[in-house]
């Protein structure tokens, strides 16, 4: 109330009628009010329209989220199904293998046994033991006649 008689008194002192100065103030009052109004209205405004974003990032990242869920479990499904199909081609490759091997020493069992000769003769490679003999000389030659003290001296 004393701010209000110094107000007074100040307008009185500026030369303002009583009644002039109480509608100026009230117009004043009224232009504060407004502009007050005016700016709540503004907040609450501003306030729904960040709960509106607020909603939508929320929904956004939970369908996001969702998304990269989705994203890795279905990488993870290809990478084990890639991982299966992988061990079940190398079980094959090793069956094949094997059976290409075994084809490979019943055809070179087979193909020994059909010419004659003996396992150990690879072709040529490894002599079999009657090739040994074979080669030997019949009679191996009487070593070289050395010298005798007694021979010496009769020279």
């Amino acid at each position: 109330m004393k701010k209000l008689e110094g107000l007074g008194k100040l307008l009185k002192a500026a030369g303002v009628k009583p009644a002039g100065a109480e509608a100026m103030v009230r117009d004043h009052i009224d232009e504060i009010q407004a502009d007050a109004r005016h700016h709540h209205a503004e907040l609450i405004a501003s306030v729904k329209a960040l709960k509106e974003e607020l909603v939508e990032l929320q929904h956004n990242h939970a369908s996001s989220v969702s998304e990269i869920r989705m994203a890795t479990d279905l990488m993870r499904r290809e990478i084990e199904m890639r991982s299966l199909a992988f061990g079940r081609t190398l079980r094959l490759a090793k069956f094949v293998l094997i059976i290409v091997v075994a084809l490979q020493i019943i055809l070179l069992v087979g193909l020994h046994t059909t010419t004659g000769s003996s396992l150990l003769d690879l072709g040529g490679f490894i002599p079999a033991s009657n090739d040994v003999q074979a080669r030997a000389p019949a009679s191996v030659p009487a070593p070289a006649p050395t010298s005798s003290p007694q021979g010496a001296a009769a020279k």
